[in-house]
C-alpha cells in the first residue's frame, strides 16, 4: 500500500508490572532493573537470539516483538518463554521484601505490525495490550499469590498452545476499551480461580515440557542474567 510502512508479522509479548505505583523513587528504578533482567533470561532461553527482539518500552511494562516465520520453532519458543518467566520471577522474588517483588501481567497474540513514529502500530499490537490490561486479567492476579498470569489471544491459543502446553488454562471473554474478544488465561500458582466472566475451557492436553534451552544453546542461568545492584533491594 502507498505511504504505508512495510508490515512485518511478528509474535507480541505485551507485559506490565501490577502495583508499581507509588513505590518511590529508588525502588521503582530497582524493580525496572530486574525486570529488564527476568525479561532477558525469559527471551535467551526461549532461544530468541540477540537483537531479534525488538521493544516498545512503556516504563513499568512494555511491548516485546519477537520473529516468526520459517526457522522459528513457534509453541517451543512461547512454552519455554512461559516457564522461563515463571522461573525467573520466582527466583528473583524470593529474598525480596512483599512491596518490593515483581507481579507480571502477560498477554501474547501475533500479527502484522508496521513501524511507527512512536513505536509500532498495527490491529495486534493495539490488541494484545488490551488483554494484558484487561479488569479480568489483573483480577486473577490480584486474587492470587503467585507472581505471572499469562492471558493469550483465542486463534494463536488454539494454533499453537493447546496441543503443545502442558498446563491448564482458562477460557474468558474478555472486554477491554473496544476490545471484545475469546482469549485463554493461564495463572501458574494454585488453582486458577474462575473469573465472574469466564468460561470453563478444556485445559491443553497434557505434554512433555521442552527441555530447558540453556541445556541446548548455553543460554545464560538466571544468576548470571540477574544484575541488580543490591544496593537499591
Amino acid at each position: 500500500m502507498i505511504g504505508m510502512p512495510e508490515g512485518v508479522r511478528k509474535l507480541l509479548v505485551a507485559y506490565d508490572v501490577a502495583g508499581y505505583g507509588g513505590r518511590g523513587n529508588r525502588l521503582e528504578l530497582a524493580t525496572q532493573q530486574r525486570l529488564v533482567d527476568v525479561l532477558t533470561y525469559a527471551f535467551s532461553q526461549a532461544g530468541v537470539p540477540p537483537g531479534a527482539n525488538e521493544i516498545q518500552e512503556q516504563g513499568d511494562g512494555g511491548l516485546a516483538l519477537l520473529p516468526t516465520g520459517a526457522g522459528v520453532d513457534e509453541p517451543r519458543v512461547i512454552t519455554t518463554l512461559i516457564g522461563a518467566l515463571e522461573a525467573g520471577l520466582a527466583e528473583i522474588n524470593e529474598d525480596l521484601v512483599a512491596n518490593a517483588r515483581i507481579r507480571l501481567r502477560v498477554a501474547l497474540d501475533e500479527g502484522v505490525v508496521h513501524r511507527a513514529a512512536h513505536g509500532f502500530a498495527g490491529p495486534a499490537v493495539t490488541a494484545v495490550c488490551r488483554l494484558r490490561d484487561a479488569a479480568v486479567v489483573k483480577e486473577m492476579l490480584a486474587s492470587s499469590s503467585g507472581h505471572l498470569v499469562v492471558v493469550v489471544a483465542d486463534y494463536l491459543y488454539r494454533d499453537v498452545l493447546a496441543h503443545a502446553l502442558g498446563r491448564s488454562f482458562v477460557q474468558a471473554d474478555v472486554t477491554a476499551k473496544e476490545l471484545a474478544a475469546r482469549a485463554w488465561i493461564y495463572l501458574p500458582a494454585g488453582p486458577v480461580p474462575r473469573p465472574t466472566s469466564a468460561t470453563a475451557g478444556e485445559p491443553g492436553p497434557s505434554a512433555r515440557q521442552a527441555p530447558d534451552s540453556s541445556e541446548r544453546s548455553g543460554a545464560p542461568r538466571l544468576e548470571d542474567a540477574l544484575r541488580t545492584d543490591p544496593g537499591l533491594w
